[in-house]
């Protein structure tokens, strides 16, 4: 007898990078990252990459449209929340350094 078996399609997690050069349709962006956002199944970004994007805007230090979050939310694309373990966790990353 033969067998079913429920295959899920495979998550992307977009770092901040790609999320922006993603929305500006930026020519840094690969062709293969290209490609499977404009697929558009399975796209995640976390909620740190909003609040970075926030801060580097207030900051001067980037430009874009007004309406960033109306932007994403046109889009499929699923945004993490961070939660009262995630913070407590960053205690015990290793140090970055400068």
């Amino acid at each position: 007898m033969g067998r079913v078996r429920q295959v899920s399609q495979p998550a992307y997690l977009l770092d901040t990078q790609v999320l922006l050069w993603s929305l500006n349709r930026d020519p840094r962006l690969s062709r293969q990252h290209f490609d499977i956002i404009e697929a558009k199944e399975n796209l995640t970004i976390s909620v740190v990459s909003l609040w970075k994007i926030a801060i580097k805007r207030s900051l001067g230090k980037l430009t874009m449209e007004e309406d960033l979050l109306g932007n994403i939310h046109r889009r499929p694309i699923r945004i993490l929340p961070i939660n009262e373990a995630h913070a407590m966790g960053t205690a015990v990353l290793p140090a970055m350094l400068a």
